[in-house]
């Protein structure tokens, strides 16, 4: 049996919100950045270098808590095919985790 993590190369645990709204459906059909938590990272510098590279890129805040814990970061890249490219926190280098994830 799969049990889904927030670990890179998995596919993303699944949340119901209490309106009855799936965590999946605020997924983007191309890139999405999770900023996860009340007070998470704005994700400034990997939108802006998105943007430079003409990535597709929804961002998406959500501020219930138990979703930062179930995902163990409070910034999380879900890929096109709906699989945990990357995850961390401030500071990190936005160009590093690009090139990683589009092989450039």
């Amino acid at each position: 049996m799969y049990t889904p993590t927030g670990m890179p190369g998995g596919r993303p645990p699944h949340w119901w919100f209490d309106d009855e709204s799936s965590l999946f459906g605020l997924f983007s059909f191309n890139w999405t950045l999770l900023l996860l938590g009340k007070n998470a990272p704005n994700g400034k510098h990997l939108i802006d270098s998105a943007l430079r590279r003409g990535v597709d890129l929804e961002v998406v805040h959500i501020t219930e808590t138990r979703i930062k814990q179930l995902y163990g970061a409070p910034l999380i890249l879900i890929r096109p095919d709906q699989i945990i490219g990357w995850r961390g926190s401030e500071p990190f280098d936005p160009e590093a985790v690009w090139n990683l994830l589009l092989g450039t």
